[in-house]
């Protein structure tokens, strides 16, 4: 293959991977700004016009949480048993980036924990640099990502992007679900 046929082709492959990120980033940013609100909002209006008919907030809504919330999954994560169901009933404006290794939506815990329904709020991404700029774009509350020598990325990689980083493991994801 001469020279000018491998640089066209880089390019090509270039703006590929740079329009999956972008639309990737697009799709989560409108999810960010326009996602489902909270579930008791209609009640909420209700209950201002006559507070003595409103009805109690049930448990389940007092628990949602309205932190933007983005998590780096990767196969190990699934494997270890990540409770990606309890985060994405907890917050619903949560988004699941999936690392290199899952771009395949049809891993079976993955398919056991996201209903169909939900499949908007995972965005897949080929690479883990893509994946960094996909979190840089979205400026999470919370970006919480597989250990560096997994992924590449550093917590501080994204201290200008995210009001906190964490890394994934048993201890934060429980911190997490008590919040």
């Amino acid at each position: 293959m001469s020279r000018s046929a491998q640089s066209a082709r880089t390019r090509a492959l270039l703006a590929a991977a740079a329009t999956v990120a972008l639309a990737g980033a697009a799709t989560a940013y409108f999810y960010f700004t326009s996602g489902p609100s909270s579930d008791n909002h209609a009640a909420t209006a209700a209950g201002s016009s006559s507070s003595s008919s409103a009805a109690p907030a049930t448990p389940q809504n007092r628990t949602k949480s309205k932190r933007h919330i983005a998590v780096l999954v990767t196969q190990a994560c699934l494997e270890h048993g990540l409770p990606i169901s309890l985060l994405l009933e907890k917050y619903p404006h949560a988004v699941l980036l999936l690392a290199p290794d899952l771009v395949d939506l049809a891993h079976p815990r993955l398919v056991d924990q996201v209903p169909a329904a939900e499949h908007y709020r995972l965005i897949r991404c080929e690479s883990y640099k893509g994946a960094l700029h996909v979190l840089k774009h979205l400026r999470p509350a919370l970006a919480m990502l597989p250990p560096a020598d997994v992924c590449g990325i550093g917590l501080n990689d994204l201290d200008n992007f995210a009001q906190q980083t964490e890394v994934i493991s048993d201890e934060s994801v429980a911190r997490l679900l008590a919040a």
